[in-house]
């Protein structure tokens, strides 16, 4: 799925610089037709817990690097400096 963003040059440069975004609540928009989509996420919510699980001791063991971007990657490291393994 593909989400697209129209936005004026300036409104772009500032989601740019800030590397956020922020959409309008359905309830707000003119036209009724333009949420009429389902969302619909096929998972099972035991994998993906499995998953994140997995991932998380994967980066907090060391095993696998985090992504200097990734906020969580830094609490991660905080906490293995203060917590070994």
């Amino acid at each position: 799925m593909r989400l697209f963003k129209y936005a004026t040059a300036s409104t772009a440069k500032i989601i740019l610089d800030n590397c956020t975004l922020r959409w309008s609540s359905p309830v707000m928009f003119n036209d009724p037709f333009d949420v009429q989509f389902d969302l619909h996420l096929d998972y099972d919510e035991a994998s993906l817990v499995e998953l994140v699980c997995d991932e998380l001791w994967k980066i907090y063991s060391g095993e696998k690097p985090f992504d200097p971007a990734n906020e969580l990657g830094h609490a991660l490291a905080g906490f293995l400096h203060r917590f070994p393994v």
